[in-house]
């Protein structure tokens, strides 16, 4: 199986990007530092080089592996903190045909499989506190009053820790999977996702209808937009 991958980022309705993107064979990493702190452009950068540096090193995808990168890359931004920067950051990992990822803040993964859902990952958010006391619906995070409140990001604190586990799944072919940054997502829904996904060969074909959704709802003032789209054949 070979991933055919699409890597987008662009600064949107912003003086400037914060949003950091990059990808190898087998590893993707998208992070968007906070807006409102200065510098988070540079957390955004730091965070997903360091990840990238050290996909080579990486011999588990597991749980407690994924766990120790957290920490690890944590580390790396509070020690290179230049004022109060910090960034949200989602990475996913293909080795040895299997797939796995973690996140922090509100960027997210999505995995695609027989036209469904298959995982979604978790904000750290506080309108996702809202939805797991049942306050309110998961498409109301969207436009919420509250949306932009984090509970976790990187470099906010020397020390991170986040509860979910980050299990591998064995990869079939057909899989496809999504990474992006909030000013994305919370300007298309799931569903459409994949009705997207339904009507396109490529992983460019993917983005680009997904990309035609997003900008017809945006603002004047709009976020950063990034993603990063990957087919498994």
């Amino acid at each position: 199986m070979e991933c055919f991958i699409c890597k987008y980022t662009d600064k949107g309705g912003r003086e400037n990007n914060e949003d950091f993107v990059a990808i190898t064979e087998d590893t993707f990493v998208l992070a968007d530092g906070l807006g409102g702190h200065s510098n988070g452009e540079t957390a955004s950068k730091l965070a997903v080089e360091y990840i990238i540096n050290q996909a080579d090193e990486m011999i588990s995808i597991d749980n407690k592996g994924l766990h120790e990168l957290i920490s690890d890359v944590n580390q790396v931004v509070v020690a290179n903190r230049m004022g109060d920067m910090a960034t949200t950051i989602v990475a996913a990992f293909v080795r040895n045909g299997y797939f796995n990822y973690f996140n922090v803040g509100d960027s997210r993964l999505y995995y695609f499989r027989d036209k469904h859902v298959l995982i979604q990952s978790r904000d750290h958010s506080v309108t996702q506190a809202c939805v797991d006391l049942g306050e309110i619906k998961p498409d109301e995070i969207r436009f919420h009053q509250d949306r932009n409140k984090l509970t976790k990001a990187l470099g906010l604190k020397s020390e991170i820790s986040v509860s979910q586990r980050f299990d591998p799944i064995e990869i079939k072919c057909g899989d496809s999977f999504l990474l992006c940054s909030d000013g994305f997502w919370e300007y298309i829904y799931e569903d459409e996702m994949i009705k997207c996904l339904c009507k396109s060969n490529t992983p460019q074909e993917w983005f680009a209808q997904m990309l035609d959704i997003v900008k017809k709802r945006v603002k004047k003032c709009y976020d950063n937009i990034s993603a990063i789209c990957v087919f498994i054949r």
